[in-house]
């Protein structure tokens, strides 16, 4: 596990409350005797269970929550335009009423 991946790692639930996460720990390595499971820990990708600690909950606005999304999709173009059908999702993303639209929309193309 890398050191520290986690940090400045922000999470947004339905009710617009973020937190950020303070603290990571892992808790054991997750295996089962599955081919792909064998696979993943052979190659140094393996599975954990982990424990994180948040900070206090803060509001955050819609707009907020959209600049964040679309600044990511900018800083990772490569990895998102790989979808077939990046700009209607971008697009429902981006012009989403609510938190409630927003996860549907990840729900609906298989992101959620």
């Amino acid at each position: 596990m890398r050191e520290g991946y986690f940090r400045h790692l922000l999470l947004v639930d339905s009710d617009l409350n973020s937190f950020r996460v303070v603290s990571l720990k892992k808790v054991r390595t997750l295996f089962s005797w599955r081919f792909g499971m064998i696979l993943e820990l052979v190659s140094g990708n393996p599975r954990w269970q982990v424990e994180l600690t948040f900070g206090s909950p803060t509001r955050i606005t819609l707009q907020e929550v959209k600049h964040l999304v679309s600044t990511d999709f900018h800083r990772n173009e490569e990895f998102w335009e790989e979808m077939g059908d990046f700009e209607k999702f971008q697009d429902r993303v981006l012009s989403a009423d609510s938190m409630a639209q927003m996860f549907g929309t990840f729900r609906d193309f298989h992101i959620l």
